[in-house]
This record gives C-alpha cells, sequence and structure tokens, in this order.
C-alpha cells in the first residue's frame, strides 16, 4: 500500500521542510511508529530502521508532501491510500507555473529526460517522475541506468497553484 499526506505550507524552505518533516511524523505515528527517528544514508537518502516501510517528503512552493510505502493498514480521512503492492517508492512534487517557456523546457527535456514535449503538464509529469525515480534508487536526478519501476502522477491544486505530483515504486 502506498499512503500519501499532503498540505499547504508557506513557500520558504524552512516551512517546507518542517512541514514535510510534520507530515511524515504524522503518517508514521498511525502507522505505529511514534516518536521514530530519521536517519540519513550514506547516500543522503533519508530512512527510518522498519524493514516495512519507506517513505519520500517533496515540496514546491507551498505545498509538501510525503508518500510512505506500508504493508499495514490503516484508516484516517486525512491520509490518500492507494491500493497497490510497493515496498520502495520516491516521490517528487513541482509547482506549474502559469507562464512557462516551451522552448528552454523541451532544451531541457532533450538534454536530461531524453524526450521532447508538447506542454508544460508533459514537462513536469516527465520531470517529477525522473525525480522521483531517483530519489527512489538513492541514485540522484541524473541516473544513466533504464528506469525499470511502476510510476503514477497526479495533478493537486491549492488557491488557484497547480501542481504536478509523481511517485514511482517497486
Amino acid at each position: 500500500m502506498i499512503y500519501l499526506a499532503f498540505s499547504q505550507c508557506d513557500s520558504s524552505r524552512e516551512s517546507q521542510h518542517r512541514e514535510g518533516r510534520r507530515l511524515l511524523s504524522f503518517v508514521l505515528e498511525k502507522l505505529g511508529y511514534p516518536d521514530t527517528e530519521i536517519l540519513i544514508s550514506d547516500s543522503g537518502r533519508p530512512y527510518i530502521e522498519a524493514e516495512d516501510i519507506d517513505f519520500s517528503i517533496s515540496h514546491s512552493e507551498e505545498c509538501a508532501i510525503v508518500a510512505i510505502a506500508c504493508n499495514r493498514t490503516i484508516e484516517d480521512n486525512g491520509i490518500i491510500a492507494i491500493p497497490v503492492d510497493a515496498s520502495s517508492l520516491g516521490a517528487d512534487i513541482e509547482y506549474v507555473p502559469k507562464k512557462f517557456d516551451l522552448e528552454q523546457k523541451n532544451r531541457l527535456a532533450k538534454r536530461f529526460l531524453k524526450a521532447d514535449i508538447t506542454s508544460k503538464e508533459e514537462f513536469f509529469r516527465l520531470w517529477t517522475r525522473n525525480e522521483a525515480y531517483g530519489k527512489m534508487t538513492g541514485e540522484g536526478v541524473i541516473s544513466k541506468k533504464e528506469k525499470t519501476c511502476s510510476t503514477l502522477s497526479f495533478n493537486i491544486s491549492f488557491d488557484e497553484k497547480s501542481y504536478i505530483l509523481s511517485i514511482a515504486y517497486k
């Protein structure tokens, strides 16, 4: 199962980071892991010492999210449950601005994603999937490996601001 929680926050990096950690603590507590210490791997990826849980935190502009892969069941109206089998995951969310330079983003997409894009939604969907995969594997955004995993993408809106969220999972 993948559990997803998100909320609005101030656009400062400090506020985004704090809100991401708050969401993680909230969901971990619901899963039966209160007061869990967050550790950092040698590659810089955060984790907890629980064999059945993997998580990813992301934030952009005024939105923070946490995605958790876990084989436990929880019921809470503030947490979205996605019924897929996943043991590891990565998540990324990006703000989709109203102004968008398609030509510039297409150059980025060709260089880093090896793709031609035709819309800003397509660009951000591909970009967030790529970042989510890098977070899941711990290899970073510009991984040379073929991406062998499943992905989900969602559009989220807060106060007329649009975001695209992608989750890569195995």
